[in-house]
């Protein structure tokens, strides 16, 4: 199998980080998102 990590984001300082690495790449987050909204599942 694959090795891989999974980050599990607790505390009082998730969300100023869940911002900043949204903020990383705007328009592949922006991708992702309209690309899930449309995807079958």
């Amino acid at each position: 199998g694959y090795r891989i990590r999974v980050l599990i984001s607790y505390g009082s300082h998730w969300y100023p980080w869940f911002m900043r690495r949204l903020a990383e790449h705007p328009v592949k987050n922006l991708w992702l998102a309209i690309r899930n909204l449309f995807a079958r599942g």
